[in-house]
């Protein structure tokens, strides 16, 4: 597949969720080590791009989590990344992560984003990370199965 094909798993106006794109490796690590990115992740250690090869091998072979690329129809790009987090199949939960579990309160962006998918938010998790020398909340949000196909379908 080379960079500019993708394959949508869930296609949007402007932008497609397709699974991840291992020829884009040197993309994600470039976001994993961006400051601005970083410090709103629990990424507090560099990633080489060695790493994220072996990283993105091995999440192929675990069954409670997956992947996608937010891709760029226009630009033909991808610009960012989702995940499905803790799947329990037997009680068919799961987190859902863009690029977080939980959102700091301090990511006005990530929760606003959250919040027009469709998502409520049910939580705050004081002091649950460490942004720019001091301690955030974390705001927890969730979407439950049936309101999700709701959003979908209209």
């Amino acid at each position: 597949m080379s960079k500019e094909d993708h394959y949508a798993f869930i296609q949007g106006d402007r932008i497609d969720l397709t699974p991840r794109n291992k020829e884009h490796i040197e993309i994600y690590t470039k976001w994993q080590n961006d400051p601005n990115v970083r410090r709103l992740m629990r990424n507090e250690i560099p990633k080489t791009v060695a790493e994220m090869e072996k990283r993105f091998e091995s999440r192929g072979e675990e069954n409670d989590r997956t992947g996608f690329e937010l891709w760029h129809k226009g630009d033909k790009k991808p610009i960012g990344s989702a995940g499905i987090f803790r799947i329990s199949w037997t009680s068919r939960t799961a987190i859902m992560g863009l690029k977080i579990a939980y959102i700091f309160t301090t990511n006005k962006g990530s929760y606003s984003v959250a919040e027009k998918a469709g998502f409520t938010r049910v939580g705050i998790l004081k002091n649950e990370g460490y942004v720019n020398g001091k301690f955030v909340d974390a705001y927890i949000y969730k979407i439950l199965r049936e309101e999700w196909e709701e959003i979908v379908k209209s």
